[in-house]
């Protein structure tokens, strides 16, 4: 037949993910630099609140459990009710767009409830953009699921790391 499978077995028994270089890389750079952003926007929210903003340690909690609760919701409930009548290509889109928007125009406001709002915009994106990575390296990577998977989470702790340290 016509179709190719997603792997090949390599002379030691290993399975590789087949395709291009950056078809397979693509998924672990995308989730580096997002990780990186939330990372980033994570550690700059906290310290800008703290010694610009003046917050309380409440506010700064209230701040992060909206965040979470934010993501427990759209990954919980409306992803998974999403996922199974949209494609996934229609939401990976809409959730960077989300992120983008809400950490550009984070550093533009001081006040409080503008800034839940872009906490909810940008935790929203994220719980779409996040899973949908994971989908999309698990898809492509056919039989090597495993190893694209772990080359995913390394890639998603260098952004991290990378991005709290910046």
């Amino acid at each position: 037949t016509g179709v190719r499978p997603a792997t090949m077995r390599g002379r030691d028994g290993a399975v590789s993910p087949r395709g291009s270089w950056l078809g397979q890389a693509a998924p672990a750079l995308l989730v580096l630099i997002v990780m990186f952003a939330l990372a980033s926007f994570e550690v700059g929210i906290t310290l800008r609140g703290q010694q610009r903003l003046g917050w309380t340690v409440a506010q700064t909690a209230l701040l992060f459990s909206e965040c979470s609760a934010v993501m427990i919701l759209i990954q919980g409930v409306l992803f998974s009710l999403l996922i199974k009548h949209v494609p996934s290509r229609w939401l990976l889109g809409p959730g960077i767009l989300a992120m983008i928007v809400g950490l550009v125009l984070m550093p533009m406001t001081a006040d409080y409830d503008r800034i839940l709002l872009l906490v909810l915009l940008i935790s929203a994106g994220a719980s779409v953009v996040a899973p949908m990575i994971t989908y999309w390296a698990s898809i492509g990577a056919g039989l090597a699921q495993g190893a694209a998977l772990g080359k995913q989470t390394a890639a998603s702790s260098l952004g991290q790391a990378i991005g709290a340290a910046m």
